[in-house]
């Protein structure tokens, strides 16, 4: 079993590679040594390349024209053999009575086996001048023996040489090849559908994983946006905001916090959870491209690179959606993000502007519980003012009658009936009562002064009061 390289006929000066249409193409030759096949060639002026022998065949590609290729060599190889089948059977005796090939002894009982030849190399003396030598005779024959022989690629050539130029085939080529390129180009093409239908059905199947966390998303920003418009419901009616404090609007901008907090948590599992999706629809694409890969190889309607090459381009294509499918990911990811950042923009807007409200109403409070508070009778006319005026005005008249007395008295001291000891005793007494009366006056004055002291710092307690009060306000809670 040998194999030879076979090239096709070709204009001089083309060029033939392996890629080119009229290379050659491997066939394998049956023959009991290796030898060198040469074409002629009927369609051009073409000759017989030298062919390298090789121990491996391989099996010719798919085709028309590698079909008459394979076809027109294996009837030459076919003719070949029958050619060398005849001239091995001319090269036997055809007569076994002519030319035997193992003789008869009888009548031979002197010789035996031996020729008249070899019966004289026998008898013969060593040093014998009309006797043949033998070594010599062997040395002449085998000379001659080996001019009679030819060189194998002689041979060969002539054998091919000796082939018909026509050869008719004993009947007609068989279609089975095209048969079978035919059932493997079904289910080539079957396999493709089913790659394809498996594809947009495993697609189907993962919209699901995208449909899910969707739905969810959706539903958890409703519930957080009722849960926002009633917070809000509890500090936009104008009889809340009087009644409210900085507590109540801590309390309300903490749980807003809270929600906008959730909110940024839901986004990000949702892209998450998204991510995840794309990367089981990969993989679960990665499986499914390498079975079918493996199924068509099987086939093998198709080369295996080209088998990959149509494998790539399928690849190509559902790389390009899954790069979309991310890029809008990402996109959705961006958008959420920059919607909640509006919402919360809208939501301290909408706080700082209840707060601001909240901050008016405060101040108008303020001012008229201030207002109310000044015009109270309590600080307008003090009750403990009014009594020690009262107080200092009995007190005064009383003291005011005792000198009235004491200078009525004076009419009746006379020069003669009374002495200057009784006029400096009435005089220190007119000294004493005046000093009396001084002093009532500026004690009852300080009690006076002291009560309006009291008062006024219970105004200012209540000012700055009203001022801390203010100043809360004003500060706020800090958004």
């Amino acid at each position: 079993m040998f194999s030879s390289w076979a090239q096709l006929p070709r204009k001089p000066g083309d060029a033939a590679g392996p890629g080119h249409p009229q290379a050659g193409c491997r066939i394998g030759l049956v023959g009991g040594a290796q030898q060198t096949l040469c074409l002629r060639s009927t369609k051009s002026e073409g000759v017989l390349c030298n062919m390298t022998l090789v121990g491996v065949s391989r099996v010719v590609p798919s085709g028309k024209i590698y079909n008459q290729i394979f076809d027109d060599e294996t009837k030459l190889v076919r003719t070949l053999g029958e050619a060398r089948s005849k001239l091995a059977q001319h090269k036997l005796p055809q007569n076994p009575g002519r030319i035997p090939l193992v003789r008869r002894v009888e009548g031979y009982s002197s010789s035996g086996f031996l020729s008249d030849r070899q019966q004289m190399w026998v008898e013969g003396l060593p040093s014998d001048d009309f006797t043949e030598n033998p070594v010599l005779y062997k040395e002449i024959s085998t000379q001659a023996l080996q001019k009679a022989q030819v060189s194998e690629d002689i041979a060969a050539a002539r054998e091919v040489r000796g082939l018909a130029e026509i050869i008719i085939p004993e009947k007609k080529n068989s279609d089975i090849i095209e048969r079978i390129s035919n059932t493997r180009k079904c289910r080539h093409e079957d396999m493709v559908a089913a790659l394809r239908q498996e594809l947009a059905s495993l697609g189907r199947e993962r919209e699901l994983s995208i449909l899910e966390p969707g739905k969810w998303f959706l539903t958890k920003l409703a519930g957080s946006d009722k849960n926002l418009v009633h917070l809000f419901q509890r500090i936009e009616n104008g009889s809340d905001l009087e009644t409210c404090s900085i507590q109540n609007f801590e309390e309300v901008w903490d749980l807003i916090s809270q929600e906008t907090l959730q909110r940024k948590q839901w986004i990000r599992e949702l892209d998450e959870a998204l991510r995840q999706a794309e990367v089981a629809r990969t993989g679960l694409i990665k499986d499914v491209l390498r079975k079918y890969t493996k199924m068509l190889e099987d086939i093998a309607y198709l080369l295996p690179s080209d088998v990959h090459r149509v494998i790539h381009k399928e690849a190509m294509m559902i790389n390009q959606a899954l790069l979309a499918n991310r890029r809008a990911i990402a996109r959705l990811f961006v958008n959420l993000m920059e919607a909640d950042l509006k919402k919360d923009v809208f939501l301290r807007c909408r706080m700082d502007e209840r707060m601001q409200a909240w901050k008016t109403t405060q101040k108008e409070l303020i001012v008229a519980s201030f207002r109310k508070f000044m015009e109270d009778e309590r600080i307008q006319n003090p009750s403990i003012v009014k009594k020690e005026l009262e107080n200092m005005r009995q007190d005064q008249l009383t003291l005011n009658e005792k000198r009235t007395a004491l200078l009525y008295s004076l009419g009746n001291l006379l020069p003669l009936t009374h002495s200057k000891a009784e006029i400096n005793e009435w005089y220190e007494s007119v000294v004493a009562l005046n000093k009396r009366i001084d002093t009532h006056n500026v004690q009852y004055m300080m009690r006076i002064r002291i009560q309006y002291e009291k008062v006024c710092q219970e105004c200012l307690s209540y000012v700055q009061e009203c001022r801390c009060i203010e100043n809360r306000s004003i500060v706020g809670l800090s958004l």
